[in-house]
């Protein structure tokens, strides 16, 4: 199962991102969830990288990916833009694949849960 946070502030900015764990679809290299899931989180990391977010990004090991942000003057579009569309991204991940993905959507005001 892949465990995804997503962490907004109270401006629905981006904050961070954690991506844990293995959908357990397919063979290694070859999970159509996992493909989806890190090329998601990749393109959400080069796109805030290429606006010039100032993000902190680690991928220890296979499965495992986060990315925290700093927020700040200039860069708040592409936190909310990139925030969108990873949260976006993997709620249709989740809602296509419930045993192989889920999201958590948190935020400094309050807490829930996406589908």
């Amino acid at each position: 199962m892949i465990q995804v946070v997503l962490c907004f502030d109270s401006e629905s900015l981006l904050r961070s991102c954690t991506v844990e764990g293995h959908a357990g679809q397919g063979p290694v290299g070859a999970d159509i969830v996992c493909a989806a899931a890190s090329v998601l989180a990749r393109t959400g990391l080069k796109t805030l990288v290429r606006e010039g977010v100032d993000v902190r990004a680690e991928a220890p090991q296979r499965g495992h990916f986060s990315i925290v942000t700093n927020t700040q003057e200039g860069g708040q579009a592409a936190l909310r833009t990139v925030g969108v569309f990873l949260e976006e991204g993997f709620a249709s991940l989740a809602q296509e694949y419930p045993d192989a993905l889920t999201l958590d959507i948190r935020s400094e005001w309050r807490n829930y849960h996406g589908s």
